[in-house]
């Protein structure tokens, strides 16, 4: 994984104001933060390449096999390919249901990135109540939505 790019990519202020947390233009915190997540087994991360170009990460979070869930995030961090970011979701999903045989996606995003929540309405997910009067939102996808749909099953990539 190309820790420079993912850096730069990360603190792109684009992303970066979508992100839950923030973090430091430090190459060696995020060589520890890298050391830290490759040992994690409920954590993944994933380089999106198209065409042999890498265009942005994918990854998985809170991975909980016994309770069959976990996070998701993912950005295109090369602008030139912004708009292949919403063909990148349903590879993972798959990746998650077929293969991990994961139950449920959940996860919360801000309000005002408005896309993103298009998106995934689009792919099925619920919206959860916030009763916290946060700016966060909170979604769900479950296994049994995303499955009924033919279509969304044809969307399979290699995770290695």
């Amino acid at each position: 994984m190309d820790l420079d790019q993912v850096l730069a990519w990360r603190l792109n202020p684009r992303i970066a104001k979508n992100m839950l947390t923030q973090i430091e233009d430090d190459s060696e915190k995020q060589m520890q933060w890298f050391l830290t997540i490759d040992k994690d087994e409920t954590k993944r991360y994933w380089i999106i390449n198209y065409n042999d170009t890498p265009i942005g990460v994918v990854n998985l979070a809170e991975i909980d096999q016994r309770n069959k869930k976990c996070t998701i995030g993912y950005y295109i961090g090369n602008e030139e390919y912004l708009s292949l970011g919403g063909l990148i979701l349903p590879f993972i999903y798959n990746h998650v249901f077929l293969e991990l045989d994961l139950d449920m996606i959940y996860g919360v995003l801000y309000e005002h990135n408005q896309k993103m929540l298009k998106l995934h309405q689009f792919h099925g997910y619920r919206i959860i109540e916030n009763p916290n009067n946060t700016p966060l939102i909170q979604v769900e996808l479950h296994k049994e939505d995303w499955i009924k749909k033919p279509r969304n099953l044809k969307a399979i990539a290699e995770f290695e």
